[in-house]
């Protein structure tokens, strides 16, 4: 029998016959706000403390004094902005769109930030709201809830050498508006996206972020009043300050216990969601450990690549320049330019994935702390890549290699399966991430199909980031015909395709 995992995505899936049967015209007037709002008496503005004047959040008429940099509120302030916060403002007639730091399917922003912190100078012990809306601050619940955080992430050591703590959630309604039951891939994926701007942001402030996908949802959603039918935490990014991190080492993932399946909600998001919550027994600590990735084309002809440095302009720059391209040229991309993108994507989880196969790389404040995408594979689909030939290609990020999988010109076929977008046919090149769902469940149970959304997206945002610090155009892809990507890929059933991110010049 299925898991709800693999009923989920096979009952997602999109086909040709699917997408002609449910096409439907949105009703704009009924689309959900992507931004919640709270009552509170308590609203700590974080304005001041960006570092730039003006911004998007002064008041007509109003003139008010520059925060601390220094301060932790400083510190806040700039985090969660260059994590999720408004970076530009498209006019419409009659209304204004908000664009954020983190790209969104549709721009539909399903993601929430919480902020649980101790011992500050300048907020008091307890759980914010980011209000994104206006860049600030609502308290949610007083008081310190770290060794309630502990307890309900298996004493995971991050926690304890926290002051800051953000939780990730989702809204479904957000994201179900417009993509119905398929939504929550791309709730994940963009919560996902959010996560790859913490880890690429936090060292500016000396933080180290560390993901934890293990925790008791059921307490998780409790404690911050949640409705898990609406809204659920997705997962913790603990920000130990770098010298205490360094001391810190990586637990186990655990592995949910299979237990009773309700076949008439088996196809739901809702369902799936909480066939993944850990609760009191049905949990134990994984066996199996990160690994280096078996090669899986040993015969297959091998490129090297070369292991470029990416020099930012500045990261927060970066982050508020990146939009998602809306049309490519066609023209080509040069190899060390996507060499780069891989590497920078991959970046911190390289030497666990391989440690031997480059012991010259230094490793980064984050590499020892992040989660691992090791159920994740990488094909990159070349289109127009200087001294490339175009064809399908296994990405090996252990050891930086591209190993043949089909020579040929794919364009039409990836045109086709990105359903018609023109994005797919003129890009350069596509990173489809993919992974053996049945064998990620076996590892982790139904909660595996949240970790490889959610670690896609991530890697996702570390490509975009990359390709908008070397000039190149990137966008997302989330919507493809499932099934067809397989066989451009010469991959059996068992694998889905989580993502796909195209990269090429844009027009």
């Amino acid at each position: 029998m299925l898991s709800t995992a693999e009923n989920y995505h096979e009952a997602t899936k999109y086909t040709e016959e699917s997408l002609s049967q449910t096409a439907k015209q949105l009703d704009m007037s009924q689309q959900p706000s992507p931004f919640k709002e709270f009552v509170s008496s308590t609203r700590i503005r974080m304005a001041p403390y960006l570092p730039f004047s003006p911004t998007p959040f002064d008041q007509e008429g109003e003139s008010l004094e520059k925060g601390d940099p220094a301060s932790d509120l400083g510190k806040i302030s700039r985090l969660l902005y260059f994590t999720n916060g408004i970076t530009g403002v498209i006019q419409y007639p009659g209304a204004a769109h908000a664009l954020r730091a983190a790209p969104s399917a549709g721009a539909l922003y399903p993601t929430e930030i919480y902020l649980v912190c101790r011992n500050s100078e300048d907020l008091a012990d307890g759980i914010y709201n980011y209000q994104i809306a206006d860049h600030s601050l609502v308290l949610v619940c007083e008081g310190n809830h770290f060794s309630d955080l502990s307890a309900y992430s298996f004493n995971h050591p991050a926690v304890e050498a926290s002051q800051f703590i953000l939780l990730l959630t989702g809204i479904y309604q957000r994201s179900a508006w417009r993509y119905e039951q398929r939504a929550y891939r791309r709730i994940l994926l963009d919560t996902g996206h959010v996560l790859g701007n913490i880890t690429s942001y936090a060292a500016e402030e000396k933080l180290a972020a560390h993901p934890i996908y293990d925790f008791h949802d059921e307490a998780i959603n409790q404690l911050l009043f949640l409705n898990d039918e609406e809204e659920v935490c997705q997962l913790l990014v603990a920000l130990p300050p770098f010298d205490r991190a360094e001391r810190l080492s990586l637990p186990p993932r655990r592995v949910i216990q299979p237990g009773p399946q309700d076949e008439e909600d088996a196809a739901t998001m809702i369902a799936l969601q909480k066939s993944g919550y850990f609760n009191e027994g049905n949990s134990q600590p994984a066996t199996a450990t990160a690994e280096a990735m078996e090669v899986k084309y040993p015969t297959a002809a091998v490129m090297t690549l070369e292991q470029p440095e990416l020099v930012w302009s500045g990261i927060a720059q970066t982050i508020v320049r990146r939009r998602s391209t809306r049309k490519y040229s066609g023209d080509e991309i040069g190899a060390n330019q996507l060499s780069l993108l891989l590497w920078h994507a991959y970046q911190p989880f390289r030497a666990a994935l391989n440690p031997d196969a480059v012991p010259e790389v230094e490793p980064m404040h984050t590499n020892d702390w992040l989660c691992l995408p090791c159920d994740l594979e990488t094909y990159v689909v070349v289109h127009n890549v200087t001294n490339v030939l175009a064809g399908i290609y296994h990405y090996e990020p252990g050891a930086h290699t591209l190993r043949t999988v089909r020579m040929g010109d794919f364009v039409r076929e990836t045109w086709h399966i990105c359903l018609g977008q023109e994005l797919a046919r003129d890009a350069s090149a596509m990173i489809v991430h993919t992974a053996d769902l049945p064998k990620a469940i076996e590892r982790y149970g139904n909660r595996a199909y949240r970790s490889l959304h959610l670690d896609a997206g991530h890697l996702g945002e570390r490509l975009n980031l990359a390709a908008v610090g070397v000039g190149l155009g990137v966008s997302g892809i989330g919507g493809f015909f499932d099934d067809e990507v397989n066989e451009t890929l010469s991959l059996d059933r068992d694998y889905i395709t989580v993502y796909i991110t195209t990269i090429g010049q844009p027009a």
